[in-house]
């Protein structure tokens, strides 16, 4: 079976490549220095599976690379243990009896209006501007629909996350997750803004009054500059991300091995309470 490879210590995975006979094609391996070169001139132009060796950063390196193959994450056990229903041998076994299921994600595109042209950055977590000088605050407006809902805000940037990314950056900044649409979220403004979890078909406008601002998606490396009287449209894209395992993937009794001292500690807390009660 043909697949494309991304992440780190791709070498801890060969055994199991060999054992069910995988064969590489495409191959992103982040421990070669040059690996954002090569992404940068890889050209996707098969459909085999993509196999994400690593977390959640990986993934979404995969999905912006590979964007129309299904992609099978693996957390990589070298930097964050697996409880024993996810090790590479139960993953690989589930996806070969069909136990995974792969689910399609909303993702996002960001258009920056920019001198009569368009510059666009697709995200599948959020797409956010920022103020480029962290001592200086970025001005805005915000469009929701092609109605003003906010003439000028002033603040460190705002941006727009999908359900997936709702339990990212936009939580951060909002002390919130949602499960349906889209949310608005504004970070660091001066004045009292509302957060906002929208239909998903909706489109935000932000218009920059003062800048310098960039636009960013993910975690990619590419950016775009903006610059007072830009404009910047955020809706969702025609695209979607078709990920294998993500229950797999996103495991809590995975999660309590990776961070053992933070459940220890809550744990204690929580005994504490409820000898008290």
């Amino acid at each position: 079976m043909l697949i494309n490879l991304i992440g780190k210590n791709l070498s801890d995975f060969a055994p199991i490549m060999d054992k069910y006979n995988l064969q590489k094609d495409i191959v992103i391996d982040y421990d070669n220095e040059n690996y954002k070169q090569k992404m940068a001139n890889t050209s996707v132009d098969n459909d085999a599976l993509v196999i994400a060796h690593g977390g959640d950063g990986t993934l979404l390196g995969a999905a912006h690379l590979f964007n129309n193959n299904k992609i099978l994450p693996i957390r990589d056990s070298r930097t964050a243990p697996v409880c024993a229903e996810h090790t590479y041998e139960k993953i690989i076994e589930n996806y070969f009896k069909n136990r995974l299921i792969c689910n399609e994600y909303t993702k996002l595109v960001g258009t920056a209006f920019i001198n009569n042209e368009e510059k666009k950055l697709h995200g599948i977590n959020d797409i956010f501007i920022h103020n480029v000088n962290r001592v200086a605050a970025v001005r805005y407006r915000v469009f929701i629909d092609n109605e003003l809902y906010a003439d000028e805000i002033v603040g460190d940037g705002a941006g727009v996350a999908t359900i997936l990314g709702s339990t990212a950056y936009y939580r951060s900044i909002t002390h919130s997750t949602f499960r349906v649409g889209i949310g608005l979220a504004f970070s660091n403004s001066t004045e009292i803004t509302n957060h906002l979890v929208l239909n998903e078909n909706s489109v935000i406008k932000l218009q920059i009054t003062r800048g310098p601002a960039v636009m960013v998606a993910d975690n990619i490396s590419e950016q775009v500059m903006l610059k007072e009287g830009d404009t910047v449209e955020i809706k969702k894209s025609n695209n979607t991300a078709k990920i294998i395992g993500m229950d797999a993937f996103m495991c809590p009794k995975c999660r309590v091995l990776r961070h053992p001292n933070q459940y220890r500690f809550l744990n204690k807390s929580l005994n504490k309470i409820s000898k008290k009660i």
